[in-house]
């Protein structure tokens, strides 16, 4: 199996990433699942690691739905206060301060 193991996906708005200068002008639009399809396939890769491009859990879990429409992400890094001291699966968590070092997407 081959893969991308760095991709990154968002929906640009100008308040979510700043970062975005003049310089990096391209990036600003969507890059969402769609788009990188077709370049694994032309690549020959099997599917991609989604890492998150903002430090926030929405994000993190929003990479994780990302994950369950398409097949071919194959893995999220995402963000986690590494922190906290308590530990729950990130989708039993409703207040970011509740996620932490060791989480995990199930309760396994």
């Amino acid at each position: 199996m081959r893969v991308d193991a760095h991709q990154h996906f968002w929906e640009y708005t100008p308040e979510e990433y700043p970062w975005m200068d003049e310089p990096l002008s391209l990036l600003k639009r969507h890059f969402l699942p769609p788009d990188l399809l077709p370049e694994l396939v032309k690549a020959g890769l099997d599917g991609t690691v989604a890492v998150q491009a903002r430090q926030s859990l929405e994000e993190s879990r929003w990479l994780l739905e990302l994950s369950d429409q398409y097949p071919a992400i194959l893995g999220v890094v995402g963000w986690v206060d590494l922190c906290c001291q308590r530990r729950r699966p990130i989708g039993e968590v409703s207040d970011p301060s509740e996620i932490c070092r060791g989480a995990s997407r199930g309760s396994g």
